[in-house]
């Protein structure tokens, strides 16, 4: 995502790490090692704020959330309802 987001306007980003664990971009950002490019949601975990949140709305920033669950696993009841909800939701809105 972010090289799309970049080479769209004629720059290439020095990534030095990537990771899809908030909380570690969330540290990373905190101790002044760079920026960050994550999902909004990762706001809501990412702590104590130590940075600042800017929007970026662009056709090419977009990210894919996928769900996963192992087969013949085990699931709560509340796990096979956010399924069911989640499989039955209309993503094209």
């Amino acid at each position: 995502m972010a090289c799309r987001l970049f080479a769209a306007r004629g720059r290439t980003p020095r990534i030095v790490c990537e990771s899809d664990e908030h909380g570690a971009i969330a540290d990373l950002i905190g101790a002044w090692l760079g920026v960050g490019l994550v999902p909004a949601f990762a706001g809501r975990y990412a702590g104590p704020a130590t940075g600042a949140w800017i929007a970026v709305d662009s056709p090419d920033c977009r990210r894919t959330v996928t769900l996963y669950w192992g087969a013949g696993s085990h699931l709560s009841p509340a796990a096979r309802l956010m399924r069911s909800a989640l499989t039955a939701w209309d993503w094209t809105s």
